[in-house]
């Protein structure tokens, strides 16, 4: 009797796996008969992937090329607000270097408080990340001049945050902006600037 239970349930697990097998293959068979291969709207859709990979390509080439340009020494000063708008300048130096093929490293002090910091950013396969926290470039152009635009975008608890720096051979200008994440706000508030900086190139 347990034999003939046993083997009702491997007949009845067996049919549940071939019902859904052939479903499955029904599935992207209906599919693939929807929009075989050839036709205009398996080839518009090819053609979108494709368009969206060299964009990326493009836009990663752009940054690591931007990045790329900078490194050496520089001196940098700039203007910090806290939520409350308070201003506070700050200036420094720092020595940005090449840790590995798309990975940057600054190192550096804060003379106005005198801390010392280390940053690290890079990108992999279109994934970017700072100190290991992902971001997205929204934008990246390279100028005749040789000059740079980068916009990059992230996130967290507080709200969203846009950077914007123009690279150029011995001077770079960044815009941070913040705007809060809460319904009300989000949707009237533009993105605010709460830090900006200039960075000179040591000679």
């Amino acid at each position: 009797m347990n034999r003939m239970k046993t083997l009702w349930s491997v007949l009845g697990a067996l049919a549940i796996l071939t019902t859904g097998s052939t479903f499955a293959a029904h599935h992207e068979k209906g599919e693939s008969a929807t929009n075989p291969p050839g036709t205009p709207i398996a080839d518009a859709r090819q053609a979108r992937a494709a368009q969206v990979r060299a964009m990326r390509a493009s836009t990663e080439a752009c940054w690591i090329k931007s990045n790329t340009r900078q490194l050496g020494d520089w001196e940098f000063n700039g203007e910090w607000s806290n939520p409350q708008g308070v201003r506070t300048r700050f200036n420094g130096e720092m020595t940005l270097t090449l840790k590995s093929p798309g990975t940057f490293q600054a190192k550096g002090k804060n003379l106005s408080n005198g801390n010392e910091f280390e940053n690290v950013w890079g990108v992999k396969d279109g994934k970017y990340a700072m100190n290991d926290n992902p971001f997205t470039v929204a934008h990246c152009t390279e100028f005749e001049n040789g000059n740079f635009l980068v916009v990059q975008r992230w996130s967290n608890a507080n709200g969203e945050f846009e950077w914007k720096a123009f690279f150029a051979a011995d001077h770079v200008t960044q815009v941070n902006q913040f705007r809060p994440l809460s319904t009300e706000e989000h949707n009237e508030a533009p993105y605010a600037p709460f830090l900006t900086r200039w960075d000179t190139r040591v000679k």
